[in-house]
């Protein structure tokens, strides 16, 4: 994303989406996508143990992987003031994720998805959809600009 936090605590344009904060949006889409996330952690957990309250606590606990980290580093990075983190700081941290997300995503979803799917009949096509999403949600930011 191209979304810095002081655009979005400090942005003037008016939000087009229903929701009562710029927070807001980016909050629900966080939820959102732990839903996905939450499913494929819970599911394994199931099925190994057949135990649905044991998949339910960790696919929970790993949704809140994210708000717990996303805390430590509001707290290690300072306040929201522009002025205590600079745009390098930022930089690194953004290229640092991005290297981790693809390098994840190339060595280990990927490969298992297409373990799951050997003949490949919707494991590309899931692969694309996903991007189309991504696309259309990075364009729905931009438009909002």
């Amino acid at each position: 994303h191209t979304y810095t936090p002081q655009h979005i605590l400090h942005t003037q344009h008016p939000n087009p989406f229903p929701f009562h904060s710029p927070f807001s949006f980016f909050f629900t889409a966080i939820a959102v996508h732990n839903i996905p996330e939450g499913i494929c952690v819970a599911i394994p957990i199931y099925f190994a143990t057949k135990n649905k309250w044991k998949g339910f606590v960790w696919g929970t606990l790993s949704g809140l992987a994210e708000p717990v980290a996303g805390g430590f580093g509001w707290i290690i990075l300072g306040t929201t003031d522009s002025e205590n983190i600079d745009t390098l700081a930022y930089a690194i941290l953004f290229g640092l994720v991005a290297g981790m997300m693809v390098y994840i995503s190339f060595r280990e979803l990927l490969p298992t998805a297409r373990g799951y799917d050997p003949k490949d009949q919707v494991a590309t096509k899931a692969l694309l959809f996903g991007m189309l999403v991504m696309a259309i949600s990075l364009m729905l930011f931009k438009s909002s600009t």
